[in-house]
């Protein structure tokens, strides 16, 4: 690893959480003693859940000139690619640093396996000076992929297996914590399982510590990316229980079924309690225990390494629960909570009410910790849609928090998504049927057929079947052009789409002698020969693809223009086209779906509507060539329109069924523009919107087909 000087940003967090618990309590009021434990450090110091999609407080660096780097709602992405295999690269990024003894992020690596080298993903932890360090790391060769934990003294140039997992044994996504003090202790936990602890080691980690998530990579085959989530550091692998009462013998950690997650015995009112392989914050219970195991103290808490309780008591009244609570799904993002308030105060005003809230029905987290209020109303935002969310109140008073309220849920709703008009103009699959020349010819209900090939009496041919539509020409003699071709009628559509078919990759001719076969967009008849064309060219040698235009009379094209040519070697010999344009100074055209023309500053003088033209036109003699057609359809527009969108949407996304980002664009006076005019139609996605803390308010609900030019709305 060579790593870069990085910045170290510290906070201090002084979060107070009063848990109140109370011996003999019931739902009568009655007096009795009460210990409360309070908060009184924290031991987080710093957290970045790298999912916010800003990247501002990130310092990223690395030795290779390849790479990538975003965050979305999966996560931190870190892509490196080598320019040679077997040239070590690297990438990384600080995340918020903290001079801490406990690291931890997620990782996912989700390559099983590389073929051309190594790629080596981890959390870092490094001495102040760049030097010695330890790494919690995954990494793929071509014998599979492998988790592992390793130390060096001098910055990578040699390093120490700590320990390293089976062959593909472990999943591709786990947790990596780090416990160390730079000088003799180190314990790191993969998965919340102790892969390595050791307190005699001789690490020499010059405080104060720093901290890196980064990508090594040999490979040279393609960008590699791992993805990284959940960064935090905290001051320590423990909490500290403070001041515990005399008869108090031992404290445990409990979840919300019941299971001990850590326990220790109280010595001299003080309990240290291990939570390291546990992911923070854990919401779990704060138990004490008397000698004879009588709960002496209980209540959830949000929990971080290092933090500090401490227990006090008072002698108190505790406030009734209150009564009547009721939730109600006014969107996709809110629920409105009402109650009353407890009959009894424990003889002490009511000030706010603690709100609690579930996913599951059984464990709850503390939504708002006081509200500080006396009103009975609370309003929950910010929800997922389509999630049922369960709630229960607790009063407070100067004494206490009382037991909670019974429980009450709600559902939140997604705003549907409707498609209000379509941009299809006309389809045909071209491969549905299967017609004779004669019976196309007779019954063809939207294709017309000619050319110049009857006028010369040169051979031609045309026939459908399960392939496509077989358009064929053959040259009434060498270097005598002859063309036949389907045309379409007008169309005011302004999006052009074919899979088109040559059948031989060279004519066994001279070089002036060629075979052309393609789809042409004209203006309309009886107009002017002014069109563009997609087309591939067919020589003696080789076949290649080309774009261009050409202005003419009534009667043939007199002023030919090539706009973009690949004349490489080997080309295939099937390509979809796509071409889009306004007939006046805009043309974009894409090949297998990736854009190989665009320009606004043409004078094509093509007037809408226009006709398209399936067309193979050739010079040589020596065969009847068919040209192949299939997928042909036309559409009103390269974008769909997603309009009447509420107030709080932010962007609007095109989701595949494996959960692909094909499009997204920003909102924009209630509207948004999503380009899809690189992909095939009918384009298949869910199309979702989003608020501005990346919460889904609105869906199809289901993958719907999508055509350039559709128009959907919201509502």
């Amino acid at each position: 690893m060579n790593l870069a000087n990085t910045r170290i940003v510290s906070s201090t967090v002084m979060l107070m959480i009063t848990l109140i618990v109370i011996s003999n309590i019931s739902t009568d009021n009655v007096d009795a003693y009460a210990y409360s434990i309070t908060k009184t450090s924290s031991g987080l110091l710093a957290s970045d859940s790298l999912t916010t999609g800003n990247t501002s407080d990130l310092t990223t660096g690395g030795t290779t000139t390849s790479y990538n780097y975003y965050e979305d709602s999966q996560g931190l992405h870190i892509g490196v690619q080598s320019p040679q295999s077997g040239n070590w690269v690297n990438y990384y990024a600080n995340p918020p640093q903290a001079n801490a003894h406990l690291y931890h992020v997620t990782i996912n690596i989700p390559q099983n396996s590389i073929s051309d080298g190594v790629f080596n993903p981890g959390l870092y932890v490094e001495g102040s000076d760049y030097i010695p360090h330890v790494g919690c790391e995954a990494y793929a060769d071509d014998t599979g992929y492998y988790w592992e934990v390793e130390y060096s003294s001098n910055a990578g140039q040699t390093y120490t297996t700590l320990y390293i997992s089976g062959t593909s044994a472990l999943p591709h996504t786990q947790d990596c914590t780090i416990i160390t003090n730079g000088n003799n202790l180190l314990k790191v936990y993969i998965g919340g399982k102790s892969v390595f602890s050791s307190t005699t080691m001789n690490l020499g980690m010059s405080g104060p510590l720093v901290t890196f998530v980064q990508d090594d990579t040999s490979s040279s085959t393609s960008m590699h990316y791992a993805t990284f989530s959940n960064y935090y550091a905290t001051t320590s692998q423990n909490i500290q229980i403070t001041n515990a009462p005399t008869n108090a013998a031992t404290v445990e950690v409990v979840d919300s079924i019941g299971n001990v997650l850590a326990s220790s015995p109280v010595a001299s009112g003080t309990a240290s309690l291990n939570l390291g392989p546990y992911n923070f914050p854990l919401s779990a219970n704060i138990n004490i225990y008397d000698s004879n195991n009588v709960l002496l103290a209980s209540n959830p808490a949000s929990i971080y390494g290092g933090d500090v309780y401490s227990v006090s008591g008072s002698s108190i009244t505790a406030p009734g629960s209150p009564t009547g609570l009721a939730a109600t799904s006014v969107s996709s993002s809110q629920i409105n909570l009402s109650w009353t308030a407890p009959s009894n105060n424990g003889g002490a005003a009511i000030s706010g009410y603690e709100i609690e809230r579930s996913t599951n029905g059984g464990v709850y987290f503390v939504l708002v910790q006081n509200t500080g209020s006396t009103s009975t109303t609370y309003s929950d935002t910010g929800l997922s849609p389509n999630t049922t969310y369960t709630y229960r109140v607790s009063a407070i008073n100067s004494a206490g928090t009382s037991l909670p309220s019974t429980v009450a849920s709600a559902t939140t709703v997604t705003l549907p998504i409707t498609l209000t008009t379509s941009g299809l103009v006309a389809s045909d699959p071209l491969n549905n049927e299967t017609e004779s020349q004669q019976q196309l010819q007779t019954n063809s209900k939207y294709w017309k057929y000619g050319g110049s090939a009857q006028g010369e009496n040169a051979p031609y041919d045309f026939y459908r079947d399960t392939q496509g539509l077989h358009v064929g020409v053959q040259a009434p003699a060498n270097d005598a052009y002859a063309g036949f071709y389907a045309v379409t009628p007008n169309s005011t559509a302004i999006l052009f789409h074919s899979r088109i078919t040559t059948p031989v990759s060279s004519v066994p001719s001279n070089p002036s002698q060629y075979y052309e076969n393609g789809m042409y967009v004209q203006t309309f008849e009886p107009g002017p020969v002014n069109y563009v064309t997609c087309f591939s060219i067919t020589s003696n040698s080789t076949t290649y693809w080309a774009i261009a235009s050409e202005l003419g009379n009534t009667n043939e094209g007199t002023q030919y223009t090539p706009l973009y040519v690949n004349a490489s070697a080997n080309q295939p010999l099937t390509r979809d086209c796509t071409m889009i344009t306004n007939g006046n100074n805009y043309l974009k055209v894409y090949l297998d779906g990736n854009m190989v023309y665009n320009s606004t500053s043409l004078n094509l003088q093509m007037p809408s509507p226009f006709n398209a033209y399936l067309e193979p036109e050739t010079s040589y003699s020596g065969a009847l060539l068919n040209g192949t057609f299939t997928d042909y359809y036309v559409a009103t527009g390269e974008n769909i329109q997603v309009k009447n969108l509420p107030s709080n949407a932010n962007v609007v996304s095109i989701i595949s069924s494996s959960g692909s980002v094909l499009s997204t664009a920003s909102v924009s006076g209630g509207t948004a523009l999503l380009d899809v005019g690189r992909y095939n139609f009918p384009l298949s996605g869910t199309i979702n919107v989003y608020n501005y803390n990346n919460v889904v308010i609105a869906s199809t609900s289901k993958n719907v087909n999508i055509f350039g030019g559709d128009v959907y709305a919201v509502g």
